[in-house]
């Protein structure tokens, strides 16, 4: 019966440690990779900028590492690691069948089982696990450069107003997840890190960080910690969405819109 599979189907992804999400259709496959080539232009000169500021040796090689792991996000969206199973509070009821034979003829029993609703929390690896290490490496070759004061107080305040708003914007909703309007944080991003350096290279680094790690902290970590029991979903993914995710979307956006 379909209910006897979607049970075996819920047991399945809950022993899981890395969960793949494909896309509901073939088309969108197509688009993951449109975008991905759309980045990968956009982005292409942007480890030239980042050698000529910065005083690391290898500035050039881990700008291009960066930017080669943000084109492959959309790619990357695709993969979710389980980080913790919660405990939700909440109970439900499920029809579990036994069996018992009269004459070698099994004859089902049902039975009510009660049963603590579970979550899996996972991060996914384009929209999570990319940006943070992004970021790691932009403040690496930012902070080793003439730069660094004003891109330390910038990336800082970005992340900060971002994750704020993002927080104050955000709403859990059940089923879903976590819904943040598309477009603000990108812009807010960008406006901070515009405001406080100036446009270029640093303004685009901090830019990204606030956008991406800035969404990440308000709506996916902080949003999330005090709202997941009220969203009754299996799995929750921490930048789960991939390329169409508010953390994705804002760090690229707001990147774009500073350099």
């Amino acid at each position: 019966m379909a209910w006897e599979r979607d049970l075996m189907d819920r047991d399945e992804i809950q022993n899981r440690k890395v969960l793949i999400t494909y896309p509901t259709h073939p088309m969108f496959l197509w688009a993951y990779l449109a975008v991905a080539l759309i980045l990968a232009v956009l982005f292409s000169r942007f480890p030239l900028y980042v050698a000529e500021v910065s005083y690391s040796s290898d500035s050039l090689e881990l700008a291009s590492i960066a930017i080669a792991l943000i084109v492959l996000s959309p790619i990357l969206s695709f993969i979710n690691l389980v980080i913790k199973k919660l405990n939700t509070g909440v109970i439900a009821s499920e029809i579990e069948l036994n069996y018992v034979e009269f004459f070698g003829i099994p004859i089902p029993i049902p039975r009510l089982r009660m049963r603590e609703v579970k979550t899996l929390l996972a991060m996914n690896v384009g929209g999570a696990l990319v940006p943070i290490t992004t970021s790691a490496i932009f403040s690496y070759l930012l902070v080793n450069s003439p730069y660094k004061g004003m891109f330390v107080a910038s990336a800082a305040i970005d992340v900060i107003v971002v994750a704020a708003v993002t927080y104050a914007l955000s709403r859990p909703m059940p089923g879903v997840g976590i819904v943040v309007p598309a477009f603000i944080p990108p812009l807010i991003a960008a406006f901070v890190a515009i405001a406080t350096s100036g446009f270029g290279v640093p303004a685009a680094a901090a830019a990204y960080i606030g956008g991406s790690l800035g969404s990440l902290l308000g709506a996916d970590v902080i949003r999330l910690s005090r709202s997941y029991r009220n969203l009754t979903a299996t799995v929750l993914s921490i930048g789960g969405a991939g390329v169409f995710d508010g953390v994705f979307m804002s760090g690229v956006l707001a990147f774009l819109l500073a350099i």
